[in-house]
């Protein structure tokens, strides 16, 4: 028999040990370790320091059984494969041996050599089919490390040998930077890769008595006990920060990624671990927020945040059918004339106890909850009603621009809410323009470049809001199908507005031969300065703030009979 041969015997006769020794002689040869004890007591302590492959257990062992040894045993967690040697057969303690965990039972008066080295051989390999299934359930199977499951059960154990010793512990959880993009741009398989890798740096962090354990997708927790207070776990925080920053070499590409890390500590007796692990979260939650590359231990003012944003979005999901949403419009003018040559439309929530809401403070919680979604396609709808009726009462023509989400892009179904939506309502999709801030676009890839080009089809244009901020490279720009750039509105504040970068902006943007819009004028003196360095287009509390739209079209009209008595048409294309 090939493999090792670690043998324990445990039997208080000696005739009965030389005996069996005699056997395993037969039946292994030299290819064996024999190990007697006679002793209870002593055959617990040989269990807890020595690794056996196979345990011999007597039944009669003086006053106490071989199984209640077991038993013992495998309550301590020491768990070889066990074989219970008795006198005579019971079948009733046949039974009772299956029930404890034995892997097998042998009757001595029976007993030979093959039959010995064939019970040994069969309890090892079931032994060792036991351990790998018990490993499979316990650890995530890309990584090797401690899955969900198995570290709550570390967790819980944690807290029990806290609470004994007066030692404090630690949730560490932390996400990869930008691993959706590695996804989306190099594929799983290079994903998967560097999932090992950062699996592997994080075990060299930690010490041997602390889990690393793969929650799932690019989530990791490492739970580090046995600590003298929070300092502990801030150090080891650094240090995960800092290896995971480095570049990674994954098949011949330099991948460059990087972890924030949200830390939860025990205090004896008044948490559970569902609650650490939520609190450890609320904590990633708060120092992505702040800054990448980041630790936040968690603080009581989180568990407010997190029930206000609960809150949120259950009255968002109520608001939906409730009329509680609005559309607020801003014009779009033009720089020299001040005729409007567009609007954007700016969603708006009535908020029954809260008031008006901007989308600031409810965007994020639409997003993480899903409703963007209808509440995206209602403003489209909406948008296209105003549009027919602007039209019935002929109006002049006019572009009217969309702010649009990435979660919205991704989803893939843009397109037939709008195409449903402009059907629907009979208006003309060349005065429909869709807003995608930098943020949204930065890291694009193949799959947001198709569906912006599937919405080109339909004859809207697209406009790269936020122009400026540095979020996307030229190549990008250069490369995505955009037809209008707004520039941002804090070039332009008041008292703090720099020509030279605004024009050399808009140059930028003409050199893309794209029009270009400026955000956020505030007062006149900027206008004809715009115009000569070629805008487009400005927009700003100058002209007038977002209104509702029964304000919006009076303020319209009245602009429109304004610039006829000065002579201007108050009318441009909608391809303007």
């Amino acid at each position: 028999m090939k493999g090792s041969n670690k043998i324990l015997l445990i039997e208080d006769d000696e005739d009965d040990f030389l005996l069996t020794k005699s056997l395993l002689s037969d039946a292994f040869g030299g290819n064996f370790k024999l190990k007697w004890i006679s002793d209870w007591g002593d055959a617990k302590e040989a269990l807890n320091q020595f690794d056996f492959d196979v345990c011999l257990v007597d039944h009669h062992l003086g006053e106490r059984s071989g199984l209640d040894l077991v038993r013992e045993a495998i309550r301590l967690g020491n768990q070889p494969p066990f074989i219970i040697l008795t006198g005579m057969e019971n079948f009733e303690l046949d039974l009772q041996a299956s029930e404890v965990g034995v892997a097998d039972y042998l009757v001595k008066g029976r007993l030979d050599a093959p039959l010995l080295e064939r019970a040994i051989r069969y309890a090892k390999e079931r032994h060792f089919h036991e351990e790998r299934l018990t490993k499979l359930s316990r650890h995530d199977v890309l990584t090797g490390l401690a899955n969900r499951s198995y570290f709550a059960a570390q967790l819980n154990e944690g807290i029990s040998q806290a609470d004994r010793i007066g030692r404090s512990l630690a949730i560490l959880l932390l996400d990869l930077d930008h691993f959706k993009n590695v996804n989306d741009v190099h594929g799983h398989l290079v994903g998967d890769a560097l999932l090992v890798e950062v699996s592997n740096r994080l075990k060299k962090c930690v010490r041997e008595t602390d889990t690393v354990a793969r929650l799932g997708g690019d989530e990791f927790a490492v739970l580090a006990t046995n600590l003298d207070n929070a300092h502990g776990a801030e150090v080891l925080a650094g240090k995960i920060i800092s290896a995971l920053s480095d570049p990674y070499d994954i098949q011949g590409l330099s991948i460059q990624s990087g972890a924030s890390v949200g830390i939860s500590m025990y205090s004896h007796g008044d948490k559970n671990s569902d609650l650490l692990l939520k609190q450890a979260d609320m904590a990633l939650y708060r120092a992505k927020d702040i800054c990448r590359g980041t630790v936040q231990f968690h603080e009581s003012e989180m568990n407010a945040k997190l029930q206000m944003q609960k809150e949120l979005a259950s009255d968002l999901a109520k608001a939906i059918n409730s009329d509680e949403l609005r559309v607020h419009f801003q014009p779009v003018v033009d720089p020299m004339s001040g005729s409007v040559i567009g609007v954007e439309a700016l969603l708006r929530w009535e908020h029954p106890e809260r008031g008006l809401i901007l989308p600031v403070e409810f965007l994020e919680v639409a997003e993480n909850s899903g409703l963007v979604h209808p509440i995206g396609a209602w403003l489209i709808q909406q948008v296209c009603q105003h549009i027919r009726e602007w039209n019935e009462m002929s109006l002049p023509k006019i572009f009217v621009s969309i702010n649009i989400s990435l979660v919205q892009l991704r989803k893939g179904d843009l397109y037939e809410v709008i195409r449903g939506s402009v059907f629907d309502s009979d208006v003309n999709l060349n005065c429909l323009e869709l807003e995608f801030s930098e943020d949204t676009i930065t890291g694009h890839n193949d799959i947001v470049t198709a569906e912006l080009l599937r919405l080109k089809t339909l004859g809207v244009k697209l406009v790269l809001d936020n122009f400026g901020m540095g979020a996307i490279s030229l190549v990008d720009q250069k490369s995505l199908p955009f037809d209008r750039v707004k520039i941002n509105h804090k070039w332009n504040r008041e008292g703090d507005s720099d020509d030279s970068i605004v024009g050399a902006l808009i140059g930028l943007g003409k050199a893309f031969e794209m029009d270009v819009i400026v955000k956020g004028i505030e007062s006149s003196d900027l206008s004809t300065v715009l115009h000569d360095f070629g805008c487009s287009g400005t927009q700003g509390f100058h002209y007038c703030r977002p209104l509702a739209p029964k304000p919006f079209l009076d303020w319209w009209r009245r602009k429109i009979d304004h610039d006829s008595v000065k002579g201007n048409t108050g009318s441009v294309a909608a391809s303007t």
